[in-house]
């Protein structure tokens, strides 16, 4: 394939080439595709090292990025689509290992797993984890792309802290408003870090609720969704 520069009148996608089915991606699904991961950057984050093939040129500790449009950000609009409690498996680096191990529903399951690997609490770590899948926004409140962020350690507690603050809007779906998820700076004994703040912003209009509950059918009955 010989490269090709795009024209002014190319660049932009061009009326006729939309179309309500696309075709050609028959064979692709969700295990085709990568998810963006919402992640908050600290100080030893790789984004912000210009030696690492992550490097975000003008991102800071604090700011948000998407993990696959390399994004930095300081604050997101979003609509919280659907939750689930994890326990996280990671193998404990201090102990000379490092690696992500999968994600379980109970303790139980990642003990399991756990001892399955061959390891203990001495080479392994199990993270509790709030697991939030999420509809991200522009500026004007249009949707963008789905995403998930996780939210471990003292990020937790803003986890816990949204999902009663979700709750307590009665008699509406989850994903009936919007938040601005942004950060702030917190510290201890041990140092400083940076962790998330999140902030009500209103309520979906009828168009952005029917994207979302599309999105919210796909996470929560995906085997109706590929009978349909």
């Amino acid at each position: 394939m010989t490269d090709t520069q795009l024209t002014p009148a190319t660049a932009k996608l061009p009326d006729f080439l939309k179309v309500k089915k696309p075709l050609g991606n028959e064979n692709v699904d969700a295990q085709d595709k990568t998810i963006p991961r919402i992640k908050l950057l600290q100080k030893l984050s790789p984004e912000l090292d210009s030696s690492s093939p992550n490097y975000i040129a003008g991102a800071k500790p604090g700011m948000i990025i998407n993990t696959v449009t390399m994004e930095a950000f300081e604050e997101l609009l979003c609509v919280n689509i659907f939750y689930r409690r994890e326990f996280a498996v990671y193998a404990d680096r201090q102990a000379g290992g490092g690696g992500f191990h999968g994600a379980f529903p109970t303790e139980a399951e990642a003990l399991a797993k756990v001892k399955e690997l061959g390891g203990d609490s001495a080479t392994h770590v199990i993270r509790e984890t709030g697991n939030h899948a999420l509809l991200l926004l522009d500026a004007d409140g249009n949707a963008t792309m789905e995403a998930i962020c996780l939210m471990d350690g003292s990020k937790l507690t803003v986890s816990n802290n949204w999902n009663t603050a979700i709750a307590r809007i009665k008699d509406v779906d989850r994903f009936a408003s919007v938040w601005s998820l942004g950060s702030t700076t917190q510290s201890n004994s041990k140092g400083s870090w940076s962790n998330y703040t999140v902030n009500f912003a209103g309520y979906v209009d009828e168009q952005l609720y029917k994207v979302a509950k599309a999105l919210y059918d796909s996470i929560a009955n995906p085997q109706e969704q590929q009978a349909a």
